[in-house]
């Protein structure tokens, strides 16, 4: 449902997120000490305002505080988030359009979980032990954000690892390249 950012590695840090992304300050450092973030991570804003955010991020990691204060770079990233919040209110999932979710409209793609196999009064978990839903191949990625929209849940709780890992990222042995 419109567009989402990822935030699993910051949640995962322990930084605060809002509906836009991670929550960051004028120097792009999240709520925890020493993190900082920039990009569509922090809002979807455009790629001329994530890279003066990545410029700002830097900068303000580095320790090179007298640098951040760059007029030009604040105009860059201030603008984008003006187009992002155009964009996110533009864009928002409407009730009419929400209404349109029939029995048939498939929800879960991952587990084929279609709107009619929901009952509107669960709550995520129960939705999830009863039929799978959110528990596929993208955990969610792409059906949690209906189901928000759709029946008010919470966004899926993140736990490691964030992606597929490797087949040798545990210690197994991979076979000869042929």
């Amino acid at each position: 449902m419109g567009l989402v950012p990822n935030t699993e590695l910051a949640q995962l840090l322990g930084c605060s997120t809002g509906i836009d992304g991670i929550s960051v300050d004028a120097q792009q450092e999240t709520s925890v000490a020493g993190v900082w973030a920039a990009g569509e991570c922090t809002g979807v804003k455009g790629e001329d305002a994530g890279i003066a955010e990545g410029e700002i991020a830097g900068r303000s990691a580095s320790g090179k505080v007298g640098e951040v204060s760059s007029g030009a770079l604040h105009r860059a990233r201030n603008a984008g988030r003006r187009f992002g919040r155009r964009l996110s209110t533009t864009f928002a999932p409407r009730a009419e359009v929400l209404a349109l979710a029939e029995g048939d409209t498939i929800l879960c793609r991952c587990e084929d979980v279609r709107r009619d196999a929901i009952d509107p009064a669960w709550t995520q978990r129960q939705a999830k032990l009863w039929t799978r839903i959110g528990m596929g191949a993208c955990q969610g990625a792409v059906c949690g954000p209906a189901c928000s929209a759709l029946f008010g849940w919470d966004g899926n709780a993140v736990r490691p690892p964030l992606n597929n890992p490797a087949l040798g990222a545990w210690g197994g042995v991979l076979p000869p390249k042929r």
